[in-house]
Order: C-alpha cells, then sequence, then structure tokens
C-alpha cells in the first residue's frame, strides 16, 4: 500500500484530532489529584493564619485572666472589740486596724508572636 503525502496527511489529521478529542473527555485520575493539591494548599494557608490568631487570643485571655485574680487582693482590716462593763460603760477596748492594699505595680501582657519566616533556599 503506497500512500501519497496529502493521503497520509489526513490519516494522521484523523489521529490527532481522535486522541485530541479523547484527552479533552478524559477525566480520570489526573484532575482529581489537582484539585486535592489545590484544596488542601488552600486549607493549609487558611488553617497557619488561623491557629496564631487562636493562640494570640487564648494568650490575652489567660492574662486577662491573671490579672484579674492578681488585683483581687483582699485588704485585711480589724474592727477591735471592747469590754463592756455596768452602765454600758467600756472596761477595756481595742482599737481596729486596716492595711490598706498595694496598687499593683506589674501586670500580665500577653505578647503577639508572629510565626517565624523561614528563609527560602
Amino acid at each position: 500500500m503506497n500512500f501519497s503525502v496529502s493521503q497520509s496527511y489526513k490519516l494522521l489529521k484523523g489521529h490527532v484530532q481522535k486522541l485530541v478529542a479523547d484527552l479533552w473527555q478524559d477525566d480520570c485520575g489526573a484532575v482529581l489529584s489537582v484539585e486535592y493539591v489545590l484544596v488542601s494548599g488552600v486549607l493549609v494557608t487558611g488553617i497557619v493564619p488561623g491557629l496564631v490568631a487562636a493562640r494570640n487570643s487564648i494568650n490575652s485571655a489567660y492574662a486577662n485572666m491573671g490579672n484579674s485574680v492578681t488585683a483581687a487582693v483582699p485588704t485585711p482590716s480589724y474592727s477591735g472589740f471592747s469590754i463592756g462593763g455596768a452602765n454600758g460603760n467600756a472596761i477595756a477596748s481595742v482599737g481596729g486596724v486596716s492595711i490598706p492594699a498595694q496598687p499593683q505595680a506589674n501586670y500580665l501582657q500577653a505578647s503577639q508572636i508572629a510565626p517565624i519566616a523561614v528563609p527560602a533556599p
């Protein structure tokens, strides 16, 4: 069988068109793996900053709770007493005392830490 150039071109063109049409309609494997990679990349890109923000918020909440607990310092006081005698006259009395709380000078602070940047190779 001897083909001319135009006949072999038509034959090759038909095979190439069929191959391109088959590849265009093929959706097994490769497209799904690319989609998985893209979705996982978007998830990781969104999860990392979210976890950093959650860590900073929790750190700040613990600092606020610590400041609240340390600010609730009781002020010790004693009102005193008296020993009464006849006719309501006091025989002995002891005066009270009150120790005022010192204002707190050192407050806890939550530090906002950014993730460490890894240098590119």
